[in-house]
């Protein structure tokens, strides 16, 4: 039966995605300790984001293990995670609520959008090769790195300021804490992290928009 599982080759074992239940893991632990230890949260949400999420790929490739269901489950955690810490934001930062709200918003939207146009397209995962220059350049290794891992940054500076501004840096007669340059640094690329959000959504949309078009000129 095709619901059968074959124990031999048990995808649900499979090591990335065994990491994947890991991250799952951290996030729960990450929630239990939001309010009483900043730099725990911060350490596993980036170790979460950064170090697993890539590790997991690597795993993916070195046993031959990369599926359909680790992708998927690797680009759910990702996403959860985040807005579990926009949430997180929301509760300490009400006054900012809705920016992290509008924040959390587009980027599922996004992701959803994308993730649905790679499959009617038949594409391979949503960092398929794309004739628009700005996905190319979005979903390539260094894109990703720049853009993902600079506003989860920017997020996690917010949270540890919301609590401290950590180990001050002298410039001159000012004093600096470590959490304020990091928030500083990132904000730009979280507010452009925003703009290809926007860029890609409205692709995705035209590329699903276009497959309607097709199918409708087809039937008439």
């Amino acid at each position: 039966e095709t619901s059968s599982i074959n124990m031999a080759e048990n995808i649900f074992l499979f090591v990335p995605n065994i990491i994947g239940y890991i991250r799952v893991g951290l996030a729960f632990l990450a929630c239990y300790l939001w309010l009483t230890h900043p730099l725990t949260v911060a350490l596993i949400f980036v170790i979460s984001q950064m170090v697993l999420d890539d590790l997991d790929g690597i795993a993916a490739r070195r046993f031959d293990q990369a599926t359909i269901f680790g992708g998927t489950l690797d680009i759910l955690i990702d996403r959860c995670s985040l807005m579990i810490f926009l949430m997180g934001l929301c509760s300490i930062y009400p006054e900012y609520m809705l920016v992290f709200q509008l924040a959390g918003y587009l980027d599922v939207s996004r992701m959803w959008m994308r993730m649905h146009s790679c499959t009617l397209q038949g594409q391979k995962g949503i960092k398929a090769s794309s004739s628009s220059p700005i996905l190319t350049f979005y979903y390539s290794e260094l894109g990703l790195h720049i853009f993902s891992y600079g506003s989860e940054l920017f997020y996690v500076a917010l949270y540890l300021l919301y609590f401290s501004i950590g180990p001050t840096v002298t410039f001159g007669s000012y004093e600096v804490g470590l959490w304020q340059i990091f928030a500083a640094v990132t904000f730009p690329i979280v507010c452009i992290k925003q703009l290809f959000n926007i860029v890609i959504l409205k692709i995705s949309c035209q590329d699903i928009a276009a497959i309607d078009l097709a199918k409708r000129e087809k039937h008439h």
